[in-house]
């Protein structure tokens, strides 16, 4: 998609200054955007620097526009959700994105600042003052991490307010007596404070520790003793207590009594297990792998005997006993949990514990691939798989283990993905968001390292024209999602009219970053962002 796609993305452009979900009507075929002929003259090809030039302007829009300027104290921190018309944070509450659901005050972070969801555009940021060699991108992310461990961190459980169900509020000030009050620059949950739900992204521990090694050696105690509901089967509540008005100034009782409605949850298990690794690393303290090693066994113990598959969630009853959750146990998800076993293992690779969260991940990854078709790749496009990993862990799995099945699988994944892609369909609706495109992306460049092939990379760099097409707003910054509708090979495009960080917009910049450092031949590691 070259030249004819640039008329789709001028018209695509025009209405993306008018309101929120106007419709558009592109008068082109969907054969238009197939690969340009091999005649093509090269005064038509595209500018090599065209995704660089994209992720800058994101990087410049953040740091002019999405800075916490509200109230009387300000933030070098970003907010998690724009109003592209006015550029600043909505007035009142957007609709969800387009595919999302409508539980938008908790999980996209409206009037606030979400770390969890600015992970990777931060690391894009280093990533782009590296490349460029202007300091102001990498400067822009210090301050922004070092704010956060200044002010942010729970003063009593050392847990952060970020994730599905807390986060930091950009206008929170209505009385000044309370902004030496930290809990009132909360949103929570009703209740004990707030509700911390670590998940998602690998965190940035490696960042941060510049900012302050102990925060994140807190945040690890706030795990262990706010989520570990049972020290001898290391069962967990995957929402832990951000702040308990109950009992403010004490570390809680050891266990924290099992409710009910308790669940633990397979990738929060692999975030923790990251987290502890991270702390032994840090450290040398050989307790933090006993409690990775502890997280591990809970679902190696239930695990699918037949199939070397864990559950994806674990419920404990009034007798202490481990059951999967029969809500849960679709034994055909790939799970997330593998993929921070084997980054765990790659922190501390001469730690027995962590050869052992290496050997059960790639069981189990071994296990999906051998009885789920490849083919599954389509489903990628579903606005639900917005946030899936499949590419980056099974690439992981192999670069760590170098099996070449799991190779295989990964190259078949991303050609099915990319085979049933919106652009190359010629009727359908899709609710999409960045992520569905990120996804897609990061399996093709995963696909062109691991084997070499150069149409990998042509694919992809085809994926990240049709992506910026479609969501990059005229002020640089990444909309949140978009409705297409396909007949008859015309397309009708309704954009959605917020910018927001949940959306898988910092994985499609990252993605964007390193897809320049292949097609440039740049000496940068294309790492494993998620």
């Amino acid at each position: 998609m070259r030249t004819k796609s640039r008329g789709m993305q001028r018209v695509v452009g025009s209405v993306a200054r008018r309101a929120i979900l106007t419709a558009v009507t592109i008068v082109t075929g969907l054969m238009m955007c197939e690969p340009a002929p091999a005649d093509e003259p090269a005064a038509a090809r595209a500018d090599e620097d065209r995704f660089l030039t994209a992720v800058r302007a994101f990087a410049d829009a953040m740091i002019e526009h999405g800075r916490d300027r509200y109230g009387s104290v300000h933030s070098p921190m970003y907010a998690a959700d724009l109003d592209l018309q006015t550029l600043q944070l909505p007035e009142r509450r957007p609709p969800a994105p387009p595919g999302a659901d409508q539980y938008a005050t908790q999980r996209y972070s409206f009037g606030g600042s979400n770390l969890m969801w600015d992970v990777l555009t931060l690391r894009a940021q280093y990533l782009l003052s590296e490349i460029t060699g202007q300091p102001d991108y990498a400067r822009a992310a210090d301050d922004y991490l070092r704010f956060f461990v200044e002010h942010c961190p729970s003063l009593t459980t050392g847990l952060f307010p970020w994730g599905q169900h807390a986060f930091w509020q950009l206008r929170a000030e209505h009385d000044p007596q309370r902004l030496g009050d930290q809990r009132w620059r909360w949103y929570g949950e009703a209740g004990g404070g707030g509700a911390h739900e670590f998940e998602s992204f690998t965190p940035p521990w490696r960042e941060m520790q510049r900012f302050g090694p102990e925060t994140i050696l807190d945040f690890a105690q706030g795990v262990f003793d706010w989520h570990i509901k049972c020290e001898e089967t290391f069962f967990f509540n995957r929402h832990g207590t951000l702040y308990d008005r109950r009992n403010p100034d004490q570390r809680p009782p050891f266990p924290p009594p099992i409710g009910a409605r308790d669940m633990a949850w397979e990738r929060h298990a692999g975030l923790y297990m990251y987290t502890f690794v991270f702390a032994y690393q840090q450290t040398g303290e050989t307790r933090y792998l006993d409690w990775a090693r502890g997280l591990s066994d809970l679902y190696w113990n239930v695990r699918d005997p037949e199939t070397d598959k864990t559950w994806r969630s674990i419920w404990m009853d009034a007798d202490g006993r481990l059951i999967p959750d029969p809500r849960h146990t679709t034994r055909n998800v790939l799970t997330q949990q593998p993929y921070w076993k084997l980054k765990a293992y790659r922190l501390a690779p001469e730690a027995e514990q962590a050869r052992i969260l290496r050997d059960r991940a790639l069981a189990y990854l071994r296990a999906y691939c051998r009885t789920i078709d490849a083919a599954t790749g389509q489903r990628t496009w579903d606005s639900a798989n917005a946030q899936s990993v499949q590419g980056q862990m099974i690439a992981l799995a192999y670069k760590v283990s170098g099996e070449r099945d799991f190779r295989d699988w990964l190259t078949e994944w991303t050609r099915a993905a990319f085979r049933h892609r919106p652009h190359a369909s010629e009727s359908g609706r899709w609710q999409l968001m960045p992520g569905n495109y990120a996804n897609v992306l990061v399996g093709l460049i995963q696909s062109h390292l691991i084997t070499g092939d150069p149409v990998f990379l042509e694919k992809a760099a085809e994926l990240a024209d049709e992506s910026l097409t479609l969501f990059q707003h005229e002020s640089g910054l990444i909309r949140a999602g978009v409705t297409l509708q396909a007949d008859e090979g015309q397309v009708r495009v309704e954009p959605y009219g917020y910018y927001n960080n949940h959306t898988g917009v910092q994985k499609l910049v990252y993605a964007l970053l390193q897809l320049h450092i292949l097609r440039n031949d740049l000496e940068h590691p294309v790492e494993h962002m998620y």
